[in-house]
């Protein structure tokens, strides 16, 4: 047997053993580049061994076995979503995590909260009626350290998977449960540091009170820490009112007047109204001022493309549905609760004064 036929065989042996691997993954541990690993893949995909999917590799379904429940009916994993009403943000995660899903060979179930809680305890106890395997959660809260719904979250005899949530700031200190996240604080360091280099000296975060706009303002303060910079303040505005429908121009003319040349906001609608403003003044952007968007849904087609912190929301929902899987199927070595960061993508475009190339 030659060197390639081994590594084949070995690659063919993680995949079995893993249900999929990730190319780069692959490659450093594999002791070879990403180009040999690459072919190696191609090989084992037309033997029929593996199957290729993006950013990697997995059983195909001729060798795959669909994950079955433990109670050796023969039938499929069903996966639970329970998610909040919260505009377009979740449509990427669902995707993300309907992909896992039919890779996995599981099925997906998904119910949309109304932003209560009488709503969200309702649509968890009826998951589990319908008898689902595993249970993934983004509340529409933003704690829940005593109550009803933190008892019953906490004595489900399933897996639980936190989506874009905290179990400790959700559930109190110690609360140990698997969750997939995005680094927001790590989004918002790449940006204020991209803006600085940029020649940017005076950065503010505009981000009302979202339940990641803590983690967003720990990462701010890390970076115009680490840079030297004046940090402004985060703005409480008396013209910030909760029932506002868009952002007021005031809230943005006192970062103005406060020498402000550069602001990362969040939400990202937040970021459309303000480029709009500025332009309507007559305001050159980025001339007069930077803009960064936190959230990529929109911002590449405005009438000046916003520079945007891309939350990885598809993987995301896709790593979620992986680990919800891997813990119905795990045996106690694998089962220890983990939380997976995901980190968001800086993509620049000309509202921080460079153009997005083709």
């Amino acid at each position: 047997m030659d060197l390639k036929d081994e590594r084949l065989r070995e690659i063919a042996k993680l995949i079995r053993s893993r249900g999929r691997v990730e190319t780069v993954a692959l490659a450093t541990e594999m002791g070879v580049s990403l180009a040999t690993i690459r072919r190696d893949l191609a090989d084992l995909e037309q033997r029929g061994t593996i199957r290729r999917v993006h950013g990697g590799a997995m059983l195909s379904s001729r060798t795959q076995q669909a994950p079955q429940r433990s109670d050796a009916t023969g039938e499929p994993l069903t996966i639970g979503m329970v998610l909040p009403r919260s505009g377009y943000y979740y449509g990427p995660v669902i995707r993300g995590a309907n992909r896992a899903a039919r890779e996995l060979g599981a099925r997906l179930l998904v119910s949309i909260a109304d932003d209560s809680l009488e709503r969200e305890l309702a649509l968890v106890q009826r998951m589990i009626d319908n008898g689902v395997d595993g249970l993934m959660i983004s509340t529409s809260g933003v704690d829940y350290p005593d109550g009803e719904f933190r008892d019953l979250i906490l004595s489900l005899p399933i897996p639980v998977v936190m989506l874009e949530r905290d179990p400790e700031l959700l559930f109190g200190k110690g609360v140990r449960l698997d969750s997939v996240v995005t680094s927001h604080g790590d989004g918002v360091q790449d940006a204020v540091r991209y803006l600085h280099s940029s020649g940017r000296s005076r950065i503010a975060l505009l981000s009302p009170g979202f339940y990641a706009t803590p983690e967003m303002r720990r990462g701010y303060l890390a970076a115009t820490e680490e840079l030297g910079l004046p940090q402004l303040p985060f703005l409480v505005s008396k013209h910030w009112s909760p029932a506002r429908t868009r952002l007021p121009w005031e809230v943005v003319q006192e970062l103005l007047d406060d020498g402000c040349d550069a602001i990362l906001i969040h939400p990202e609608q937040d970021a459309v109204d303000a480029l709009q403003d500025c332009l309507a003044r007559g305001m050159s952007i980025p001339d007069d001022l930077a803009i960064v968007s936190y959230d990529d849904e929109l911002s590449a087609f405005c009438e000046v493309p916003l520079t945007a912190v891309a939350p990885p929301k598809t993987q995301v929902g896709f790593q979620a549905v992986q680990r919800c899987v891997e813990l119905c199927t795990a045996d106690d070595d694998r089962a220890a609760p983990q939380r997976i960061a995901v980190y968001p993508e800086l993509r620049i475009r000309k509202s921080t004064g460079v153009a997005e190339t083709a």
